[in-house]
């Protein structure tokens, strides 16, 4: 073999890798836009690398990690032995189709083994500790398990003090290679970072990407060739809802309402906590935390270390807060109240889609602190349906992970009540016959007589002799009401009954009731 014949490689850079070929940091984020060829560039690297040899002469291990291994072995493998195959009549060439490894003859005497590729997958992360790399690409990171960076392939490179290139599609906010994006784009990180967008690379022909707008659908081309992290991902329950601009710097207005906090307890003993101010329209999210392991008392401390700590209004409460616990026959009604929690309010169970109907139209009025609510956006831009893989669709059925929970908790914001002076044009209201919205706010007229009527649990409601009140007969004026009249409410069954699809009957029973 002569040394032209050895000299024969065949990759050839596109312009827009090229400065990322000449980086000098040690530490690299990739985001790039389907069929760039990043993976293309990202193997060539590792086989650049390979064929220069280190200073003081120790073997070199280099490797590329997709999500799994069959990933790797169907997008690299074949594409690792056709860019190689030109030292491939050297001595020191070999290759392992079951290890999914590439060893590399040594530069200075081909006839010795030098450099090695390895093919990984991340699913098998573990199997890896005690490994030594002297530099390593984790391809489609997105949807790699940060564990294995943080716990195994990081403390891999320290004895070599190896490069890591981080790449994929982004998907969101909250994925690490998104966080790893950021990270890198602040001046003097020392991470080189490039985000490449289809409009930004010009890879594919104008007629191309006119033909994937039409085939796709809006949200999947801003994700997969536009590198938008604002682009909805299919499935996602609360994202498309959430209002970017309104997630800024949100704080605790003296002269705003009383601040409302929502708890709930989820899997295993989590507990999570949104604190609420409204302000005007708007509903202010101040804080949001979450935690487990910790008694409610850990919880309680909490929220009376926030400034605002004199200022609650209602605690709102999961449904089943109530509820008796066999080991001590003590409901955490009991404990909250034993350590000081007063105006607590224990929210109706309502069915899984009422919930995110509710949630979904409060989050058009709610502003976000985007500090000290970072993690609870988080969970909520998570927050997804379970995905039915018979039917190759997603079902109505939210997937009960992590995110859930403070998800979850965010809808116990749509229960909080508020005095009739402060309801708004633009608000959501629960009626008879489901939730309605506001479309005017304000007094029709000044009131000469008022009537105030005692309840049996000692309530009292007030309002003119005309005002109707939703009763077992219909709706009845207040002066109408007898003594041993039921006016229903959220909690009856009747109310239930028709909030739940009797929305004609109601209708019928209104106008008996104002004699049309």
């Amino acid at each position: 073999m002569s040394a032209q014949e050895a000299l024969k490689y065949t990759y050839q850079p596109r312009d827009v890798m090229v400065p990322f070929h000449n980086r000098k940091e040690r530490w690299a984020v990739i985001i790039a836009h389907r069929r760039l060829g990043k993976s293309t560039a990202l193997l060539n690297e590792l086989i650049i690398r390979a064929l220069h040899p280190r200073p003081d002469g120790l073997r070199q291990q280099f490797a590329i990690m997709c999500p799994f291994q069959v990933q790797a072995r169907s997008v690299l493998w074949q594409m690792a032995k056709d860019y190689t195959n030109f030292l491939s009549k050297c001595p020191g060439y070999k290759i392992s189709e079951q290890n999914l490894t590439v060893t590399l003859p040594d530069p200075k005497n081909v006839n010795r083994t030098g450099s090695t590729i390895m093919l990984l997958g991340a699913e098998n992360a573990e199997k890896l500790r005690g490994l030594f790399l002297d530099g390593v690409v984790l391809d489609e990171f997105q949807d790699i398990a940060p564990y294995v960076w943080d716990a195994i392939i990081r403390p891999a490179l320290a004895d070599r003090q190896g490069f890591a290139v981080f790449s994929g599609t982004v998907k969101s906010f909250d994925n690490p290679l998104w966080e790893l994006h950021q990270k890198a784009s602040v001046p003097g990180s020392g991470w080189f970072s490039e985000l490449l967008p289809v409009d930004k690379t010009g890879i594919l022909p104008p007629e191309e990407l006119e033909d994937l707008k039409r085939g796709m659908t809006e949200e999947a081309y801003a994700a997969e060739f536009l590198c938008d992290p604002n682009a909805t991902v299919t499935g996602r329950i609360l994202l498309p809802y959430l209002v970017q601009k309104q997630i800024t710097k949100v704080p605790w207005q003296p002269d705003g309402g009383p601040v409302i906090t929502a708890w709930d307890l989820g899997m295993s003993d989590t507990t999570s906590i949104w604190t609420a101010q409204t302000v005007g329209k708007e509903v202010h999210l101040l804080d949001a935390y979450e935690e487990s392991g910790q008694p409610l008392s850990h919880f309680v401390d909490w929220l009376r270390k926030l400034d605002y700590a004199k200022y609650f209004g209602p605690h709102l409460m999961p449904h089943d807060t109530n509820v008796r616990e066999l080991g001590t026959g003590v409901s955490r009604l009991q404990t909250l109240r034993s350590l000081g929690m007063r105006n607590i309010k224990i929210v109706p169970k309502l069915a899984k889609s009422d919930q995110i109907d509710a949630a979904r139209m409060l989050l058009a009025r709610c502003w976000f602190d985007n500090e000290k609510c970072a993690e609870g956006l988080r969970a909520l831009r998570g927050y997804q349906f379970v995905y039915d893989k018979k039917r190759q669709c997603f079902s109505l059925t939210p997937l009960h992970d992590k995110n859930c929970l403070v998800a979850g908790t965010m809808v116990k914001l749509t229960h909080a009540t508020v005095p009739i002076e402060q309801v708004r044009e633009g608000d959501w209201v629960v009626t008879p016959a489901g939730r309605a919205l506001v479309s005017f706010a304000g007094p029709v007229k000044r009131a000469t007589e008022l009537i105030t009527v005692t309840l049996g649990d000692g309530r009292t409601l007030t309002g003119t002799p005309e005002h109707k009140v939703f009763t077992l007969d219909g709706l009845i004026e207040l002066h109408s009401l007898k003594i041993g009249d039921t006016i229903l409410e959220g909690k009856s069954p009747i109310w239930r009954l028709f909030r739940n699809g009797a929305k004609q009957i109601f209708l019928r029973l209104h106008a008996l009731a104002a004699g049309r």
